[in-house]
C-alpha cells in the first residue's frame, strides 16, 4: 500500500498575531510544492480548530479550504476530529456533573469513585450523549460548512467509524474531548468512554491488509490510567496501528510495542513566544519500503526540520519500526530545486532506479534571486552539507537547480564525500540525467600568463559569455591573474551529461590546482550548469586554495559568497613564482 498524509493540529485560529499569520500562509505554500513533487493522499486534522470556543466564523472555512487545494486532495480525505477548545463546557455541565460526581461531591482518587464513574459512562443514554455532543455546536456547523456533510449521521456514538473507498485505510474518529470537563486543572480525570470507543472500532469493516488508523486530539498520557489501558486494549482488538493526535503543542512519536502502535503528535498551528508551530509529513509505501514522518517547526521566520524528536534522525525525520512497517534504505536523494515546481517522485525514481530512498529536502523552494539572502542561503546549504556528510555510508543523488553560487559552496562542503551522483535537468525531454555516450564538447582553456599578481580570476563561460566589461564592474583585470574557459557552443543547460563537463573540469584543474595556493584569492565567475557548478566546487582543495570569492549573475554580477577565507599567509610567500604561458585547446574527433 501507499499513503503520504499531512498532519495537522491545534490551529487555534482565533489566536491570531503576525507570526501566526505569515506561518499559516507559508505553511499553504511549502504543502502545495510537497503535493506537487509527491502527491498527498491524506489530511489529519487532530483538534482545536478553534482558540478557547471562540471565532467558528468564515475565516476559518476560508483557511481549511486552502490547505484542502493546497495538498489537492477530496474533501472526504480531509479527516478531522474535535478538540477540548471546540466546545462549550458550560453548555454540558449539568450532564458531566452528574457523571464525575459522586454523591453530590467532586469525586476523590479512590477506587470506587472511579468505577462509578466508569459506570456512569459506560451506561449513559442516547439523550444525555446527544446532550454532550450539543456542545460542539459550532464546530459542527464548520465542520458542516467545510465538507458539505454532517460529522454525525446520528448521535448515539461520540466516536465514528469513517469508511474510504479510495484508498485502503480503515480510520476511527475519536472524539476525546466529549467527557471533558477541564483537561488542564484535572488531567487525571480525562476519559473518552472505552465502551463507546470499542464499539466504533467495531464498526469498521476492512481486509486484514488494510491500515487501520485512529484521531483523536488528546495523547494517550492525557487519559486516566486505567481509561488509557483500556484505550490500548481495545487499539490492540481492533488491529489500530497509527493513532494520531494533539493538544500538547509538542510533536512527538512514540511506539507501544505491547499494542504495536504507534502514536503520532503534531504540535500546534499557531506561534507565541513559548512555542513554535507545525505539521508534520509522513509516509507509507509498501512498494519503496519507505515509512517515515517528518517534523518541520516555524523558526525564525521560515520552516525547518525538527530535529528535537526523540527517535528521530539528526535530519528530524522520524523512521517508522513496527512489526508491520519497517523502513530500510541506503540512499538519500537532496532535493536542491530552488526555482520553478519541485522533482516529482516518479521522476527521482527513474533517474535513480531504485524504489528505496530517503528524501532530504532543502528547505527553500522558491527563491527569489532578486532579494535573496545570501548569508541565510550559506548557511543553509552549510547545515545540509553537515546532515548529509554525517551519513557517509550512503549513497547521495542531487537533483539541484540553484543558483551557481549554492551550487559551487554545495560541492565545496561535499567534496570529502566519494559517493555522489549528480543529475541534470535535460530541457528537451524533461528527464534527470547523469552520463552519457555522447563525445566531449569543444572547449579553450585559453592562455594563461602570471604576472605575479596575488589574486586570480577564474571566468568559466559554458552556458553564456562572460566579457571583460561585466567583471571589471567589481574587479581591474589588470591587478589580476586571469584563467578562461570557453565552450565553443554555448546554451542553457550546456554541458549536459557529467562525462562531458568532468573533461573540462580535470583539464582546468590540472593547471589550477598546482598554482592555487600562491594566490590570496581567488575571484570566480561561471557560467555552468548546476551539476558542473557543484563538481566545480569539489575540485577546490581546502588545504591548497586560500579565499574563495564567488559572484552571481542578476543584471550584471554580484560578489555574494565567501568560501574557504583565510588569514594565514606563510604558504603562499613560500609559492613559486610561475612567468610561462599555458594553453591547452581540444577539439572533438
Amino acid at each position: 500500500m501507499k499513503l503520504k498524509w499531512l498532519h495537522i493540529s491545534d490551529i487555534h485560529y482565533h489566536f491570531s498575531t503576525y507570526e501566526s499569520d505569515r506561518l499559516r500562509e507559508d505553511m499553504l505554500q511549502r504543502i502545495e510544492s510537497e503535493s506537487k513533487r509527491d502527491p498527498f493522499d491524506m489530511v489529519f486534522c487532530t483538534g482545536d480548530l478553534a482558540d478557547k470556543n471562540g471565532s467558528f466564523d468564515n475565516g476559518l472555512v476560508k483557511y481549511l479550504n486552502e490547505i484542502s487545494c493546497a495538498v489537492d486532495i477530496p474533501k472526504e480525505n480531509f479527516i478531522i476530529v474535535p478538540g477540548n477548545h471546540d466546545h462549550d463546557r458550560n453548555c454540558a455541565k449539568s450532564v458531566l456533573d452528574m457523571i464525575y460526581d459522586y454523591d453530590g461531591n467532586e469525586y476523590s482518587a479512590g477506587c470506587n469513585d472511579k468505577q462509578y464513574i466508569d459506570q456512569n459512562i459506560k451506561h449513559i443514554s442516547t439523550e444525555h450523549i446527544d446532550s454532550l455532543l450539543s456542545s460542539f455546536a459550532e464546530y459542527l456547523n464548520v465542520y458542516s460548512c467545510f465538507s458539505g456533510n454532517d460529522y454525525y449521521i446520528d448521535r448515539a456514538n461520540p466516536h465514528i467509524f469513517v469508511p474510504n473507498n479510495d484508498i485502503d485505510v480503515g480510520i476511527t474518529k475519536i472524539n476525546t474531548a466529549w467527557l471533558d470537563r477541564d483537561s488542564q486543572k484535572s488531567p487525571d480525570e480525562l476519559r473518552c468512554g472505552p465502551s463507546q470507543l470499542y464499539d466504533a472500532l467495531k464498526t469498521g469493516s476492512t481486509n486484514n491488509n488494510s491500515l487501520k488508523i485512529a484521531l483523536g486530539h488528546h495523547p494517550l498520557q492525557c487519559f486516566e490510567e486505567h481509561e488509557r489501558s483500556l484505550i490500548l486494549d481495545a487499539f490492540r482488538r481492533n488491529c489500530i496501528e497509527i493513532y494520531f493526535c494533539g493538544h500538547v503543542h509538542r510533536s512527538a512519536a512514540s511506539y507501544y510495542a505491547e499494542s504495536n502502535l504507534l502514536e503520532v503528535i503534531c504540535t500546534s498551528g499557531k506561534h507565541d513566544s513559548n512555542e513554535n508551530g507545525g505539521f508534520s509529513i509522513g509516509a507509507i509505501d509498501d512498494n519503496m519500503h519507505c515509512y517515515n514522518i517528518d517534523f518541520f517547526l516555524w523558526r525564525n521566520g521560515f520552516w525547518a526540520k525538527d530535529t528535537s524528536i526523540e527517535g528521530s534522525d539528526e535530519n528530524g525525520r522520524y523512521y517508522i519500526q513496527t512489526d508491520r512497517f519497517k523502513h530500510t534504505s541506503e540512499d538519500i536523494v537532496l532535493l536542491l530545486k530552488t526555482y520553478g515546481a519541485p522533482v516529482p517522485a516518479v521522476e527521482i525514481r527513474s533517474a535513480v532506479k531504485k524504489d528505496t530512498y530517503e528524501v532530504l529536502q532543502y528547505p527553500h523552494s522558491n527563491i527569489d534571486t532578486a532579494s535573496i539572502e545570501w548569508d541565510m542561503e550559506g548557511k543553509l546549504i552549510s547545515e545540509t552539507s553537515k546532515q548529509i556528510l554525517k551519513k557517509d555510508n550512503k549513497r547521495v543523488h542531487i537533483f539541484p537547480i540553484a543558483p551557481i553560487p549554492l551550487l559551487i559552496q554545495l560541492g565545496f562542503e561535499l567534496q570529502n564525500n566519494s559517493k555522489i551522483e549528480i543529475f541534470q535537468h535535460n530541457r528537451e525531454n524533461n528527464k534527470w540525467v547523469c552520463e552519457s555516450s555522447e563525445p566531449e564538447p569543444e572547449y579553450e582553456i585559453k592562455p594563461f600568463i602570471s604576472n605575479g599578481h596575488r589574486k586570480l580570476a577564474l571566468v568559466i563561460s559554458c552556458s553564456t559569455e562572460i566579457n571583460d566589461d561585466q567583471i571589471e564592474k567589481h574587479i581591474s583585470l589588470s591587478n589580476f591573474d586571469t584563467i578562461r574557459v570557453d565552450l565553443k557552443e554555448k546554451g542553457l543547460g550546456i554541458p549536459l551529461y557529467r562525462n562531458q563537463y568532468m573533461a573540462i573540469i580535470r583539464s582546468l584543474f590540472r593547471i589550477l590546482s598546482p598554482i592555487a595556493s600562491r594566490y590570496d584569492e581567488i575571484h570566480v565567475f561561471s557560467s555552468t550548469p548546476a551539476g558542473m557548478s557543484i563538481e566545480i566546487g569539489r575540485h577546490i582543495q581546502r588545504g591548497v586554495f586560500n579565499t574563495i570569492v564567488l559572484y552571481n549573475y542578476l543584471n550584471g554580477y554580484e560578489k555574494v559568497i565567501l568560501l574557504n577565507e583565510k588569514s594565514d599567509k606563510s604558504a603562499l610567500d613560500k609559492a613559486p613564482s610561475i612567468k610561462k604561458t599555458r594553453k591547452i585547446s581540444f577539439r572533438n574527433k
